[in-house]
């Protein structure tokens, strides 16, 4: 069964796909759903979705809200401390978890596109690859082959 965590301000709400599925719920137009719950009738407009990081903005019954929602293994990889989401708009590039670096694929000034393999970093007898959330050019490079890192610890920096 699939469980949704869904996060609004300090507030945290489990729902299941089969609960949902039991409500009386009807798309009455592109985006825009009705649906009766404890006889309460209910109008929810969807403005914008990113469902890569997770957030929802609505409008319920001519209110706007803004929700986070996370899918079970979104809430297993939280609760480990890693990291899912990139921030395409940042320029440091920080390690997810402690580990090893076992390659550094690029070097100093190189151009990276978005998507490049960067890094190839050992955590947990697993290897991960950490790649460029963005397009630039290396401008820092803070790491070499078998160097231990900290969680967030700045690895290099892309302009």
């Amino acid at each position: 069964m699939d469980k949704y965590l869904i996060k609004y301000k300090n507030k945290k709400f489990e729902i299941s796909a089969d609960t949902l599925a039991s409500k009386d719920l009807i798309k009455i137009a592109e985006n825009q759903y009705h649906i009766i719950h404890n006889n309460h009738s209910t109008k929810i407009k969807i403005l914008n979705s990113d469902l890569q990081n997770g957030k929802i903005d609505a409008e319920i019954n001519g209110k706007k809200f803004s929700y986070y929602i996370e899918n079970h293994l979104q809430q297993k990889i939280n609760e480990l401390g890693f990291q899912t989401k990139h921030n395409n708009l940042e320029n440091e590039i920080k390690a997810p978890m402690p580990g090893i670096v076992l390659s550094v694929d690029v070097q100093l000034n190189d151009t990276v596109t978005k998507g490049q393999n960067l890094i190839k970093l050992e955590a947990m007898k697993m290897e991960n690859i950490i790649k460029s959330p963005k397009e630039g050019i290396i401008k820092i490079l803070n790491i070499r082959p078998q160097d231990k890192v900290e969680k967030n610890q700045i690895l290099m920096e892309i302009e």
